[in-house]
């Protein structure tokens, strides 16, 4: 929120579980959108480990 004071409308970043018939869905805003929505430059490093992070939760990947 340093870097731009309008992506805390985007934070804390959310996990959507829903149903699709049979199987279990999870959904997310990639955190290079939120960067790029609002104007988020020099933090590679940072977004993707979030995206990691995200990734592996909605995976179940340890």
């Amino acid at each position: 929120m340093r870097a731009a004071r309008s992506v805390a409308i985007d934070l804390p970043q959310k996990l959507l579980v829903w149903a699709d018939g049979s199987a279990v869905r999870v959904s997310y805003n990639d955190p290079t959108y939120l960067a790029d929505r609002h104007g988020i430059d020099g933090q590679d490093d940072r977004l993707e480990a979030v995206d990691d992070l995200l990734r592996r939760l909605a995976t179940g990947e340890k």
